[in-house]
């Protein structure tokens, strides 16, 4: 699990999938997802994620890309899906989380 975890923490900007890391570490992903789960205490993919808006509020916070620049840095190639999650997650939007960091 802290294979896989390590995996994650490393490779965010890829594209991932449970499918795709279970071949990776060449385990069932249901059991993957269980004991990740356990262990982290989140599933595989909301680990992910917060590893991906995480890096996406340093990115906002140092430098001055777009947004649609960060997105696809971070692995969400869909600009108004990353903009749905990261608003889920943190409460505004990335455009008012960098203003209000500065």
């Amino acid at each position: 699990i802290m294979s896989v975890q390590n995996y994650l923490d490393k490779n965010y900007a890829r594209d991932i999938n449970l499918d795709r890391l279970a071949k990776t570490f060449s385990i069932s992903k249901y059991h993957m997802s269980r004991e990740f789960k356990r262990c982290i205490g989140k599933s595989p993919i909301d680990y992910l994620i917060d590893v991906r808006i995480n890096r996406a509020k340093t990115l906002l916070y140092d430098t001055n890309r777009p947004v649609a620049e960060i997105c696809q840095l971070v692995g969400i190639p869909n600009p108004n899906h990353f903009l749905y999650l990261f608003k889920e997650r943190e409460g505004v939007t990335p455009s008012a989380f960098r203003k209000f960091k500065l």
